[in-house]
């Protein structure tokens, strides 16, 4: 597993779960603790409200918001634009890669970002894939 996506996948765990040791963690990703130690001391350093308490675990502080990716309402466009232009030529599974990640890109947006991408240029249709109802990118 990719170092960056281990990092992500640290901190839902440490999200959804009230403390997680280091040994549970390396156990769930297949390494050392020693290699959790540096993940989290990165998370930590980047800005990600790690806490770590000696025998009892790690949790992300619950009185500290955790802001995602910022993106301006350009960065946005470009992005659904080459999402668009991607899935015109992608095969079936790099389609269902795109639409469920531009599905995540959707459900974080505020309000305000997702009104001006819908009105814009680069409209975007994405329907709940819980209700089994296909989902698309229009354009």
């Amino acid at each position: 597993m990719h170092r960056n996506h281990r990092l992500t996948e640290i901190v839902r765990i440490l999200r959804s779960s009230s403390r997680t040791s280091a040994e549970q963690l390396a156990h769930h990703f297949g390494v050392s603790p020693r290699t959790i130690y540096r993940d989290v001391a990165l998370l930590h350093r980047t800005g990600v409200p790690v806490v770590g308490e000696a025998g009892i675990g790690y949790h992300i502080d619950p009185r500290s918001p955790l802001d995602g990716v910022q993106f301006t309402a350009d960065e946005l466009h470009a992005l659904f634009d080459s999402a668009r232009k991607n899935l015109a030529v992608a095969g079936p599974r790099e389609s269902d890669a795109i639409l469920r990640a531009m599905t995540k890109v959707k459900q974080v947006l505020p309000d305000v970002l997702l009104d001006a991408l819908l009105e814009g240029p680069l409209p975007l249709a994405v329907t709940d894939p819980v209700d089994d109802e296909e989902t698309a990118l229009a354009g």
